[in-house]
């Protein structure tokens, strides 16, 4: 497979849509990709931020945030602090 951290991906949003808790809601914020310098910077202004984990979980008021990796798969420095940003503002993480 070329893809293995998308199919993993996959994977954990369809376990989400079959098994979560009517109350959970969560979202994957679509940060990859290639852009123009200009779409870049608006995206940047409007509050785009790189590092942000794959999906977000929203459950009782807490969120949650799940870095996905394929086997050998490593954070880059961009993922590492805004995790580590979002626990000291009380989310739970994890990769």
């Amino acid at each position: 497979m070329k893809r293995p951290e998308q199919a993993i991906h996959q994977a954990v949003v369809a376990h989400l849509n079959a098994r979560s808790e009517p109350r959970v809601f969560f979202w994957h914020t679509p940060n990859e990709g290639k852009r123009g310098f200009v779409n870049a910077a608006a995206l940047k202004a409007m509050g785009m931020t790189a590092g942000v984990p794959d999906l977000l979980i929203l459950k009782a008021g807490q969120l949650h945030a799940l870095e996905l990796k394929a086997p050998g798969g490593r954070m880059t420095p961009s993922q590492r602090g805004i995790m580590e940003r979002m626990m000291e503002c009380g989310a739970l993480v994890a990769v």
